[in-house]
């Protein structure tokens, strides 16, 4: 198959549709499938940007210039009103049939919740990079790090593991070979490459090898979760006696390891290089055999100890006598063993999509600073809080530089000397952010920070949870030796909400109050991703009294003892989400019955809150459109009738991340907008400390509803949940359109 000459490194996945992996035929669909076109190829891009959609499904979208023409500032305020999205309806999408798993009972009132973060994770299967992304994933899985996620030994997770690792072998390493790039075994390297190979082991492997020896008195020792291994039998020449022994594959070191020489980028196993000079490590002895393993423990129940293997991994050449030898030491069942072609460990794919290839790479992204900030940010910060005082700024990462927005609002109040306090929920160590805030300590201002993802102690332990310990990460302790006030949130409930908090001395001895809510953490976010795509969030920049009056509020209840009070313009849990979601879906029905416009519409990472899908059905049954755009796992069933024939369910898989929550209801003619930080999942309803903001400014609101209008439009690329839980992509317009990429129109469109 040619290699069109803007293929993606990322588009060399395109396999699964919702194909099972169970037998020859369905294994010769999912190639084929991975091997097709989803959608006509597109007019190529000009130099300065343009459309390259074709070999790039299911990616990315955006069109023209932010805040230009038909989308310059709205009557309700000077600024940008956001990028024009500009759908125009057409005819139906086609779409094929599913067939993941067996048809669900239409019965049932829900999908399970497992079974569909499988599903949809296995969506992930479209790109390079995502294979490395799913293995993580299926990591955190299987270790029960991930609510509501199935078990190693569950049937439709070890069909997502052969999907995922069919997919690796029989489209991945075809079409990279096709690209000049090999991921080849020892066994295929050339007398020149092992010899380079020699050297590199001796002066970088070799020193950070240790063999352990597993006997009647040495058992095998502790194996690190999530590590490779080789299980290595050995004999003593001299007795004829055999040895079992381990060796761990060094995480610090590559996981592929690149052969030097000319032509195509060669990457072969760190483990077969370490297999090959294993008689280096066992001077004196013969080795007989050897085989990599790899080891998932489940979540440990306290700090300082380890959980029991639940998964063990193995390649499908492992003799029959070391797998019994290595179930036996391990002690783990037969069903939690997962025999695979190998290499082991796809997670370590992240360093070949990382190659330095432009031409089978996405063209470099340059987040732009908002079109209300672009004057400040040519002032080097200074004015920001007047641009605030004018209007609302609201913020769509990472399209929007969170250097020249969030980071520059964060570092003009820890530099400003009229600035009096600032209070920041934080949950990562993002120098850009604890480095102001600690200097801004250091100069005499009150900052006030609460560590995010934590809920503070028992109350016979508030005294020592107030105060950092040598346990606590490297950027509380250094907030907290600079003078910054350390809170962990509230009894019994993580704290889930990303929010700052500024106050100032003004004109007339007043106080001015700025806030910032997003729906993601103040973690980096510009920047390429490593192992994964970059997230996608959005924020809300104001001078608005009742917003700062709320987190105001919010941050008293975090840090002291006040019970939550009545907020104005936030939905805050625990306590009042899912009753303040729940009473607004009420509202659209009775909107709907008294003939005033009615409509739901949800963004979020998962759906699995069962009061709220219940809401969501009443709100169906007497024909309240309900539109889903969902990341994760799904439990809602659409489109059964009599109970939720008008909902649909979409999702988006592409160049970034989504990770922002957005609720938009029609409320009759008074549309309501917002966006917040937590999922309609019962964790995040019951267990976590998250906001709501509703949106005021309609030129925000109309932002949104654009955003929104896309991603759920049948024709942008994307997937569809029926009602058996399978997912399924159009493959494109009855009207024969090129099918919309969400997130490079995006790009375009946020970019003039």
């Amino acid at each position: 198959m040619a290699l069109p000459r803007d293929f993606d490194l990322r588009t060399l996945l395109r396999a699964g549709e919702s194909q099972q992996a169970k037998t020859p035929a369905d294994l010769a669909a999912v190639e084929q499938a991975a091997r097709e076109d989803p959608a006509p190829r597109a007019r190529r891009r000009s130099r300065t940007g343009g459309d390259r959609t074709g070999r790039r499904a299911d990616r990315s979208n955006g069109p023209g210039p932010r805040g230009s023409g038909a989308n310059g500032p709205g009557p309700d305020g000077a600024g940008s009103s956001g990028p024009d999205l500009g759908i125009e309806p057409t005819g139906h999408v086609e779409r094929p049939d599913g067939g993941a798993g067996r048809p669900a009972d239409h019965a049932g009132r829900f999908l399970d919740r497992a079974v569909s973060w499988l599903r949809a994770s296995g969506r992930l299967l479209e790109r390079t990079r995502y294979l490395a992304v799913l293995a993580a994933n299926l990591d955190a899985a299987f270790a029960g790090e991930i609510d509501g996620c199935p078990t190693a030994r569950s049937p439709a997770a070890r069909e997502l593991v052969i999907r995922h690792a069919y997919c690796f072998h029989h489209v991945v390493l075809p079409e990279l070979a096709r690209a000049g790039i090999e991921l080849v075994r020892w066994d295929n390297l050339t007398a020149q490459e092992r010899e380079s190979l020699h050297a590199l082991f001796r002066e970088r492997v070799y020193p950070v090898l240790t063999p352990f020896a597993v006997d009647p008195i040495r058992t095998l020792p502790n194996v690190p979760t999530l590590s490779v291994n080789l299980a290595v039998l050995v004999r003593d020449p001299g007795s004829a006696a055999q040895y079992f022994a381990r060796v761990g594959v060094p995480p610090a070191l590559a996981r592929f390891v690149r052969v030097g020489g000319s032509g195509p980028d060669r990457f072969v196993p760190l483990e077969d290089v370490i297999a090959a000079h294993l008689p280096q490590l066992f001077s004196g002895m013969q080795v007989l055999e050897h085989h990599p393993f790899r080891v998932t423990r489940a979540r440990a129940e306290s700090p300082g100890t380890t959980g029991p293997p639940v998964r063990l991994e193995v390649e499908e050449s492992i003799t029959p006598e070391m797998l019994d030898t290595l179930v036996r030491e391990l002690g783990v069942t037969e069903d939690a063993v997962h025999r695979m072609p190998g290499p082991l460990d796809l997670t370590g794919l992240a360093c070949v999509a990382n190659l330095d290839r432009p031409d089978l790479s996405y063209p470099p992204f340059v987040p732009g600073t908002h079109p209300d900030l672009l004057r400040v940010a040519e002032k080097g910060g200074r004015d920001l809080f007047a641009a605030l005082r004018g209007r609302d700024i609201l913020l769509h990462h990472p399209y929007d530089s969170f250097a020249t927005s969030v980071q520059a609002f964060v570092e003009a109040a820890a530099a400003d000397p009229d600035t009096l306090a600032i209070k920041l929920i934080l949950g990562t160590g993002d120098p850009r952010i604890v480095e102001p805030l600690a200097a801004a300590a250091q100069a005499g201002k009150l900052v006030a920070v609460v560590v995010a993802g934590a809920g503070r102690a028992p109350r016979r332990c508030a005294a020592s949870a107030r105060v950092p310990t040598d346990s606590s990460p490297g950027w509380v302790r250094l907030l907290n030796d600079a003078g910054c006030q350390i809170g962990y949130g509230v009894d019994g409930a993580r704290t889930c909400v990303h929010a700052a908090l500024v106050v100032r001395r003004e004109s007339g001895g007043r106080l001015g109050r700025y806030s910032h809510i997003g729906t993601g953490d103040y973690g980096a976010r510009d920047e390429r991703a490593s192992t994964g795509p970059p997230r996608e969030d959005i924020g809300l920049l104001t001078a608005d009294q009742e917003v700062a009056e709320d987190l105001a509020d919010l941050f008293n209840h975090l840090t002291g003892y006040a019970r939550p009070p009545g907020y104005r313009r936030l939905l805050a849990g625990p306590r009042s989400l899912r009753p303040g979601l729940v009473n607004r879906i009420e509202r659209e029905i009775g909107h709907h019955r008294a003939g005033r416009p009615a409509r739901i519409r949800v963004k979020t990472n998962a759906v699995a809150d069962q009061a709220v899908v219940e809401a969501l059905y009443r709100a169906a049954r007497v024909g309240v459109p309900v539109e889903v755009w969902v990341r994760d796992a799904c439990v809602l069933r659409p489109g059964v009738s009599g109970l939720s024939e008008t909902i649909r369910v979409r999702s988006v898989l592409g160049r970034f991340l989504e990770h922002s929550r957005i609720l938009a209801f029609a409320n009759g003619s008074e549309e309501e907008v917002w966006i917040g930080s937590v999922d309609l999942v019962p964790e995040d309803l019951d267990g976590r400390v998250g906001v709501f903001v509703r949106v005021v400014a309609a030129k925000h609101r109309r932002q949104l509803a654009r955003l929104l209008d896309t991603a759920l439009d049948g024709r942008t690329l994307g997937w569809s949940l029926d009602a058996d839980g399978r997912w399924s992509r159009p493959i494109g317009g009855s009207d024969g359109r090129t099918q919309l990429d969400l997130h490079e129109r995006l790009t375009r469109a946020y970019r003039p």
